[in-house]
């Protein structure tokens, strides 16, 4: 959850599967979140289920049919994990450098 994540829109179709999925996996969240931002909350849930199974290795289409979107919201979600997985690497470096 961080405001440089872009995030997929939950429909309402989305929220059984999202709450189901949070339920099962309650103990591994490090976030809490109150019902006014259970939206944000289901937004980034729902991006970081779609890149789970993209980096299973899970075909576009089936992708986009699971997730009700299109190549183009992949490819947003994968640029934004990398550029934040990338600004993270930068900031460790800095705040605990190698030691020779």
């Amino acid at each position: 959850m961080t405001p440089d994540m872009f995030t997929l829109y939950v429909k309402n179709n989305d929220v059984g599967v999202l709450e189901k999925f949070f339920y099962e996996h309650e103990e591994e969240f490090r976030t809490e979140f109150t019902y006014d931002d259970m939206e944000e909350f289901f937004r980034s849930l729902k991006t970081a289920m779609l890149l789970s199974d993209w980096t299973d290795e899970l075909g576009d289409d089936t992708i986009c049919t699971r997730y009700g979107i299109g190549p183009g919201d992949i490819y947003n979600a994968v640029q934004g994990i990398g550029w934040l997985l990338h600004a993270s690497g930068r900031l460790a470096r800095l705040v605990a450098p190698r030691t020779a």
